[in-house]
C-alpha cells in the first residue's frame, strides 16, 4: 500500500501507464493493483450476459465486448474505515487506450460483488489515448471496449 498524502493529491500509476488519483484529505493507504485475466478469473469475475448502463437500467453485453485492461483500487482511511472513499469524495480512475482502440467505443467499467455484475461509469474518452472516469467508488475497475 502506498501512504496517501492529507494535504494534497496522490498519483499511483501501473507498469502499463494506468493511473489513480486520490484526492488530498483522504489519509490513509490505498493500494492499485493491475489484473489480468486469469486474476479476473480467480477472483470470480466474468463478462456475463447483462449490465447496468451509465443510465442505471440493465442491457444485454454485446458479444463483441472484451476487457483490454482491468484494476483493483483499495483504500483504507482512518476517515472512512469501510475501504470507501469518505462522503464527498471522488478519485480519478484513468485507463491508457492502446494505440490499437484508439477511435474505438471505450468505457470504464466497475463490478459491483453484491450483484455480480459490471456497471459503466459515466467516462470519456480523450483524443490522446485515455479513459477517464471520476467516482466514488473501491474495488474493481475494467476498460472494455463496447463494440
Amino acid at each position: 500500500p502506498i501512504l496517501l498524502n492529507p494535504g494534497m493529491p496522490t498519483a499511483i500509476k501501473t507498469t502499463t501507464g494506468n493511473l489513480v488519483i486520490f484526492p488530498a484529505g483522504i489519509g490513509g493507504t490505498a493500494s492499485v493493483r493491475e489484473l489480468t485475466p486469469s486474476d479476473l478469473e480467480k477472483l470470480g469475475i466474468q463478462m456475463g450476459a447483462n449490465f447496468i448502463t451509465q443510465s442505471g437500467r440493465m442491457a444485454a453485453i454485446d458479444p463483441g465486448v472484451q476487457i483490454i485492461s482491468a484494476m483493483s483500487i483499495t483504500v483504507s482511511s482512518s476517515i472512512e474505515p469501510s475501504g470507501n472513499l469518505p462522503a464527498g469524495e471522488k478519485i480519478a480512475v484513468i485507463f491508457q487506450v492502446p494505440v490499437h482502440m484508439l477511435g474505438r467505443n471505450v468505457a470504464i467499467m466497475w463490478w459491483n460483488e453484491d450483484r455480480n455484475m459490471w456497471h459503466e461509469l459515466h467516462s470519456i474518452a480523450t483524443a490522446d489515448g485515455y479513459c477517464i472516469a471520476y467516482t466514488n467508488l473501491t474495488g474493481t475497475f475494467a476498460l472494455m471496449v463496447k463494440e
